[in-house]
């Protein structure tokens, strides 16, 4: 018998052992993470400024850049509550998702 001919059985053959080691693989997706919509509306407008008052009254003036440090303030503060919002709520998301497993029992 000639060897050209044996070979195509080669593959019905193996089909069902690959069937086999696939099952050993779990694939489990995930949605992708939409943590930004965690950040409240209201912070995408940003913090307005201060008009600034007429430069007669000295004690006008001094109020609106106090008014001013205190809104750059909290724009400094939403910044970094949303960088902290965002990266708690990727790495819960993270955490969450199923290790990969070589051969379905190493890590």
């Amino acid at each position: 018998m000639p060897k050209d001919l044996t070979k195509p059985f080669r593959l019905p053959l193996a089909l069902p052992l690959f069937g086999l080691l696939a099952a050993c693989q779990t694939t489990v997706t995930s949605p992708p993470a939409k943590c930004s919509q965690l950040v409240p509306e209201t912070w995408k407008a940003g913090v307005s400024a201060v008009p600034l008052p007429g430069f007669e009254n000295v004690g006008e003036v001094l109020t609106a850049f106090i008014d001013q440090s205190a809104r750059l303030q909290m724009a400094n503060d939403r910044t970094r509550d949303a960088i902290s919002i965002v990266s708690t709520c990727e790495g819960m998301l993270n955490e969450a998702r199923p290790r990969k497993r070589f051969l379905g029992i190493f890590q």
